[in-house]
Order: C-alpha cells, then sequence, then structure tokens
C-alpha cells in the first residue's frame, strides 16, 4: 500500500541492461530530493551510472522509496558499482513497502537468488532501518513496520504486524484501522488484549513529532 501523501508522476527513461530496457520512475515535483531524483535520471540517461547510484542512494536514505526501487535496479544491473544481491533486495524490499508496486515481482526475483541465511540477515536489516526511522519521528514507518511482518518475513507474524498497525491506527495513518482490523482477526482474544497492552506502550513511547500528528 502506497502510504506516500505526495505521490510522483512517473517518468520513464529506457536504460539498457544486457540488452533489456527497464523502467525507472521520477518526478518533476519542485522540491530539493526532486532536483536530485531528476539529477539521477538524467544521469542514467547519459550512461553515468556511478553519478546516478551516489544520487539515488542520498534521496533512499531518506525514504524516498521511488528511489530505493531504481537504487535496487542498479545494483541488480550491476552498472556503476559491482552486482550486489544483497543490497539490491534490501532497497527493493523497502520500495516494496514504500508501496511501489514494480519493487513486488522485483523483489520476488531476488529473493530466489539468495539464500535463506543472507536473506534473514536483510530481513534484520529492514527491521532495524524501519524502527530507527520510527525513532526519528517518522510516521509512515509504522504502517510499513507492521505490513513488514505479513509480508517480508518468511513465516508471517499476525501478532506483531497487529501491535504495530494498532499504533499507526491511534495517530490516523492512512489505511492502518483496516489492516489493524483484519489482523484482529486472525489472533485469539487472549492475545488482542495482550498486543493492545504492548501497543499502548509504544504508542506512549512515539516521539512527540509523531504524535504531533494525531488526526
Amino acid at each position: 500500500m502506497n502510504l506516500k501523501k505526495l505521490t510522483r508522476l512517473v517518468l520513464l527513461v529506457a536504460i539498457f541492461i544486457s540488452g533489456v530496457t527497464k523502467s525507472v520512475y521520477g518526478a518533476n515535483e519542485a522540491s530539493d530530493s526532486d532536483e536530485l531524483f531528476q539529477e539521477a535520471t538524467k544521469a542514467v540517461k547519459l550512461g553515468n551510472y556511478s553519478k546516478a547510484i551516489k544520487d539515488f542512494q542520498k534521496l533512499a536514505l531518506l525514504s524516498e522509496h521511488d528511489a530505493q526501487y531504481n537504487l535496487a535496479v542498479l545494483l541488480k544491473a550491476g552498472k556503476g558499482t559491482p552486482k550486489k544481491y544483497t543490497d539490491s533486495l534490501y532497497w527493493a524490499w523497502l520500495a516494496l513497502l514504500g508501496g511501489i508496486e514494480a519493487a513486488e515481482d522485483f523483489s520476488d526475483d531476488l529473493y530466489k537468488l539468495i539464500p535463506e541465511k543472507e536473506s534473514e540477515q536483510i530481513r534484520e536489516r529492514v527491521q532495524k532501518y524501519l524502527t530507527e526511522r520510527i525513532n526519528e519521528g517518522n510516521e509512515s514507518a509504522l504502517m510499513q513496520l507492521g505490513t513488514f511482518y505479513v509480508t517480508i518475513l518468511q513465516e508471517q507474524d499476525y501478532l506483531s504486524a497487529y501491535k504495530w498497525f494498532t499504533v499507526a491506527a491511534a495517530i490516523g495513518s492512512e489505511g492502518a484501522i483496516n489492516a489493524r482490523d483484519d489482523m484482529e482477526n486472525e489472533l485469539s482474544f487472549e492475545d488482542v488484549i495482550n498486543v493492545q497492552a504492548e501497543a499502548e506502550k509504544i504508542f506512549n513511547e512515539l516521539p512527540q513529532s509523531i504524535k504531533s500528528k494525531i488526526k
């Protein structure tokens, strides 16, 4: 699900990797991040993949999900940097959690190339990243972490997903109420009561910058 309040317009940039044309998503909204995104897509057009990777990475670290997806594409292709499937999957999963639909099939294909031990390490990286973003005051990471537990883990963790969706619903995050209620249907009454207590504790400890956005 896409939690971004402002979505980027789609810009198709053809990049040729082993003879295959890939699509890179972009934007033309006027902001510093969008200007950097445009620079990155221009670098791709010119074949300057090294610059494109650096620019997309700067944006990816700021949770710009389309940049995360584009970075994943370039890392898988090995253009401008050696191929690295593990880093590519990491960014692809974050892009997927951020609502980039193209990242679903892309990450599924990548996952098949990576041993489970390494995949589990990538899951831990994703979980750590999202937790850090929440601690930094990123509201959208609440829903993304809840979604992580039911889409990225090898075995779905309804308890953890319900906990984070409950917190996100209390803030008023888009789609959180439906996600919370769907998870509740998968749990026992006892589990629901216990997890609600955990969610309340997390809610009370949220950064004020998130609480201030309560709708």
